[in-house]
C-alpha cells in the first residue's frame, strides 16, 4: 500500500476511507470481506493488494 500511496495518494486515501467505512458498518464478517478483497485483487492483477489480503 505504501507504493500505491506514493504514486496515487488520493486513491490510496479513498481505499483507506473505504476500509474505515466497512469497519463501522460490518455488513459481513472479516474473513468473508478478506476473501472478496483477495478475489478482486487477483482479478485486477494487483500484486500489492494480493499480498495485503493474502
Amino acid at each position: 500500500m505504501r507504493f500505491l500511496a506514493q504514486l496515487f495518494p488520493e486513491f490510496a486515501g479513498q481505499l483507506d476511507a473505504m476500509d474505515t467505512l466497512y469497519a463501522q458498518k460490518r455488513l459481513i464478517d472479516e474473513k468473508t470481506y478478506q476473501f472478496i478483497c483477495f478475489a478482486v485483487s487477483i482479478k485486477a492483477r494487483s500484486k500489492p493488494c494480493v499480498l495485503k489480503h493474502f
